[in-house]
């Protein structure tokens, strides 16, 4: 019963912060702060917790603005676009630059 009511807090928490569109720094926070209380009061096994804290911390590694992001997630799926996409015309090119319709 309190591993549900556990649940339906989660999903509280998630909704409000999607609501208000908060920062992932912000997101971050309340999310190890969760963590923590499920560290501290649930009784869950210790490798349960451990697994939670790893998937935690590689995902706010690589979900928040850092330059380790940027190295690893933004870079590649850039230059991943860049090959996909095709080149913009030199008549594209001047219609972009010209900067009206």
């Amino acid at each position: 019963m309190i591993a549900l009511l556990m649940l339906f807090a989660a999903i509280a928490v998630i909704w409000i912060l999607a609501y208000h569109r908060l920062p992932a720094l912000v997101w971050t926070v309340a999310l190890a702060a969760g963590l923590a209380l499920i560290t501290g009061y649930s009784g869950w096994p210790a490798t349960l917790v451990t697994a939670l804290w790893i998937v935690f911390i590689i995902a706010a590694l690589l979900d928040n603005p850092t330059p380790l992001r940027r190295a690893l997630v933004s870079r590649p799926l850039l230059n991943l676009f860049r090959r996909i996409l095709p080149q913009v015309s030199q008549t594209e090119q001047e219609a972009l630059d010209a900067g009206t319709v």
